[in-house]
């Protein structure tokens, strides 16, 4: 059974402003929250700390640390090319010129929840992910023969 996600009214654009008409909408649809600017550098911490014990655990290979090398260009890929676009975006656009930021309540697809759950959901996996490669990485060390 395919269900529908409805989203809240206080997000949705009203269809006199979807229609084309010229008159401008006080309603929210559209805004920065301010979890980009939160979560990001966590992320992207996270990411960094698993690449670093990754590049520790596999300096004696030339091979592995290669790999590791071209997951780090692909990293800051991943990260810059969003980042660039966010800073064009934000210098054109005046909804998200840090207007609305630290809003308690966040609008995601699934509803609205607390700014604090939402970061947590941002984070968890990128974070998951370094523990994991601590992990590996211990018993790989623990693991080669000497």
């Amino acid at each position: 059974m395919q269900q529908k996600v409805e989203l809240s009214k206080q997000f949705q654009v009203s269809s006199k402003d979807a229609s084309g008409a010229s008159g401008t909408s006080t309603e929210l649809y559209d805004y920065d929250d301010g979890l980009l600017a939160t979560g990001g550098p966590i992320m992207i911490a996270a990411i960094a700390v698993a690449l670093g014990i990754a590049a520790t655990t596999f300096l004696a290979s030339g091979e592995a640390l290669f790999a590791v090398i071209i997951s780090g260009f692909y990293t800051v890929m991943f990260f810059g090319i969003p980042a660039v676009m966010s800073r064009i975006r934000n210098g054109h656009d005046t909804r998200w010129q840090r207007a609305h930021r630290r809003v308690d309540q966040v609008s995601i697809l699934t509803g609205i929840m607390g700014r604090r759950e939402a970061v947590l959901q941002m984070v968890m996996v990128p974070i998951g992910v370094a523990f994991a490669f601590a992990a590996f990485s211990t018993i790989w060390v623990l693991a080669r023969p000497w």
